[in-house]
């Protein structure tokens, strides 16, 4: 085969190797494309979160009209979307001081949770200890991946036979660790 065929076809192979890679680099483009789409969508879907938090908060009580301090410590994630917590309350005015701990259920959409959860305490009274059932929901939203705000929303009915019960309305800040 003569020198000059051999260049003829090196020009052709030449052609269609810079053709390949322009298709290549677009290929390369669109990936980076579809990379960067994909983990927004992951950030959206799956947030990065940090399940242990201790969270404080002020409540307003009904039927007695008093305030109340409340500190939880909890994970929200011990098994799956199940978490626990312990929280203490300390009544400002005529409620008085308890102890409980609940059992949560939480659902993550973005920033948000929303969790549920039910749990058993036990009220300080000046007449002994009265022991209650919580069932509680709220709704928190992560501000930082370290710090967030929460409403939420409880009932306490007591296990002495008097029908009584506390329902109790409050926000508070979150700190996730």
């Amino acid at each position: 085969m003569p020198l000059t065929e051999l260049d003829v076809r090196l020009v052709g192979v030449n052609e269609r190797l810079a053709a390949l890679e322009e298709r290549l680099a677009a290929v390369e483009e669109t990936l980076g494309e579809h990379a960067a789409r994909l983990a927004r969508l992951e950030q959206r879907l799956l947030p990065e979160r940090a399940p242990f938090y201790v969270s404080l908060a002020v409540y307003g009580s009904s039927p007695d009209g008093g305030l109340i301090g409340h500190a939880v410590v909890g994970h929200d994630a011990v098994v799956g979307n199940l978490g626990a917590r312990v929280s203490v309350d300390v009544g400002f005015d005529r409620v008085p001081m308890a102890v409980s701990g609940a059992l949560t259920y939480r659902s993550t959409l973005d920033q948000a949770d929303g969790y549920a959860g039910l749990g058993l305490g036990a009220s300080f009274e000046p007449s002994g200890t009265a022991m209650f059932g919580e069932m509680l929901v709220g709704v928190s939203y992560r501000l930082f991946r370290h710090v967030g705000v929460y409403v939420e929303g409880r009932y306490r009915p007591y296990f002495d036979g008097s029908g009584a019960g506390l329902s109790a309305l409050g926000t508070g800040l979150r700190l996730s660790f």
